[in-house]
């Protein structure tokens, strides 16, 4: 099962839910099948955020795929999940799979920053609290400076190594300046990679870019 998350409405004076948010992660849905997006009430408390999003992950059966489309930042995203509330998190993705892998997308601004290589923000301490509930082949890519949901070319990749420990930071997709650089901005602009890319390896989306 494929599970994502977006919020259920605007905030206030913009278009950021029916604008970008919704969308995409129909799009998203459509493509990768077998999906469902939960709308989490944007407009109640950050506990109540966080409990309806946790209650539908242990809900799901056999959850292969986690999305968020959101709003983000380095220690947190929208519904009020912070790197204090990972463990709790993890332990709900344990309840809806028996699989040591899991593809983790955080369609959300900065949350793959942090210092070095991203170590300590949001999407590694996200890994690491996966590896430590034996989900240790769990790959999280997630987005390191404000931008688009989708097309943001700014992707780190933090990776399980198949043990409890989890790792030091993560990897950029593509590097910034490299020589595919201009060709990863063009194909998350206007084709499906955006919603492919979690499930390549590095080198079948480097390749993918160079044909």
């Amino acid at each position: 099962m494929r599970l994502a998350f977006a919020p259920a409405s605007n905030t206030e004076g913009k278009k950021d839910a029916t604008g970008a948010f919704h969308p995409e992660a129909r799009a998203w849905a459509q493509f990768v099948g077998e999906a469902e997006v939960v709308r989490f009430d944007n407009t109640r408390g950050k506990v109540a955020q966080r409990s309806a999003v946790l209650s539908a992950i242990c809900d799901a059966k056999n959850l292969s795929h986690l999305a968020f489309f959101c709003h983000g930042w380095t220690n947190g995203i929208q519904p009020g999940i912070t790197t204090s509330d990972l463990n709790a998190v993890a332990a709900a993705v344990e309840l809806a799979s028996p699989l040591v892998d899991l593809v983790v997308t955080l369609y959300c601004c900065s949350t793959g920053g942090g210092g070095i290589g991203g170590d300590g923000g949001f999407a590694d301490e996200f890994r690491d609290a996966l590896c430590r509930r034996g989900v240790t082949r769990c790959v999280v890519d997630a987005h390191v400076t404000p931008g688009h949901t989708t097309q943001n070319p700014h992707v780190r990749r933090f990776m399980g190594a198949g043990t409890e420990y989890g790792g030091a930071g993560g990897q950029w997709i593509v590097s910034p300046g490299s020589p595919l650089w201009p060709r990863w901005r063009a194909a998350l602009r206007t084709t499906d990679l955006r919603f492919e890319f979690p499930t390549f390896s590095l080198e079948q989306i480097h390749a993918r870019l160079a044909r």
